[in-house]
């Protein structure tokens, strides 16, 4: 079975929740520490965070975010604490609708486990990426919204009611199981795809089309970028060839 790694962040009181997932353990912790140096940036602080030691870089972090708001523990910061975890699933389940198939209906009723940073985890919705359903209202106006929503915050619904929320976020993950999303003519004709690496899904610059060729060399990475920037912005299509990265191909 293979196993993917979600890290997920809680920035010092900036909206929105950051959320991606990882073939590897060792790529979730070169994003965690990039995210440690985000915060270090914002208390004004040496960005000198490093993957082998980004929990450490993290505490560190944490406290002086601490001492600014003059606390004594971190854990009481509330709006003002900033967190970041790596959580290790095994990847279950595949799209939940098909170009063929008669579109999934939602479950009569959705179970609620409360999550460590004030919201609910929300069964059985699943991501494609395998993480789980979270909704919280969190927030400083109290609404309900979809924690790990990687639309733009000021684009992200809001929701009376938790249950509303549970089941609008359903509704929105069947969205992203995209058949065959990075393996299409839309993804050739952006200039990237997802290929074979190693038996597991990678971006790469599609040659033919060139986007992201220069004098006969591929920039791979540059692929990557755009396809992390399109799902920032909310792109279903691209949000959902994201979750496919590092599962077999």
């Amino acid at each position: 079975m293979t196993t993917i790694f979600i890290l997920q962040s809680v920035h010092f009181h900036v909206p929105g929740n950051h959320l991606s997932a990882h073939a590897a353990k060792a790529s979730a912790d070169i994003e965690a520490a990039s995210l440690v140096n985000a915060m270090l940036e914002w208390i004004e602080l040496p960005q000198d965070a490093k993957p082998e030691t980004w929990e450490a870089d993290l505490l560190r972090a944490r406290k002086a975010r601490a001492e600014q708001m003059a606390c004594d523990d971190p854990d009481d910061l509330g709006d003002d604490d900033g967190d970041i975890w790596i959580t290790e699933l095994p990847l279950v389940g595949g799209p939940a609708t098909s170009a063929t198939s008669t579109p999934t209906l939602p479950p009569p009723e959705f179970t609620y486990e409360r999550w460590r940073h004030g919201g609910w985890y929300v069964y059985p919705t699943r991501w494609p990426n395998g993480g789980c359903g979270c909704v919280s209202n969190n927030y400083e106006d109290k609404k309900w919204r979809i924690a790990c929503d990687p639309r733009p915050f000021e684009e992200q619904p809001t929701f009376k009611t938790r249950a509303e929320a549970g089941l609008a976020e359903w509704h929105f993950v069947q969205t992203l199981a995209i058949p065959n999303a990075g393996q299409d003519d839309r993804a050739q004709s952006e200039g990237w795809c997802l290929i074979e690496n190693g038996n597991l899904l990678a971006i790469e610059a599609d040659t033919e089309h060139g986007v992201f060729v220069r004098d006969g060399v591929a920039y791979n990475n540059e692929a990557e970028a755009y396809v992390k920037q399109k799902a920032a912005e909310g792109s279903a299509y691209h949000i959902a060839a994201l979750a496919r990265v590092g599962q077999p191909g």
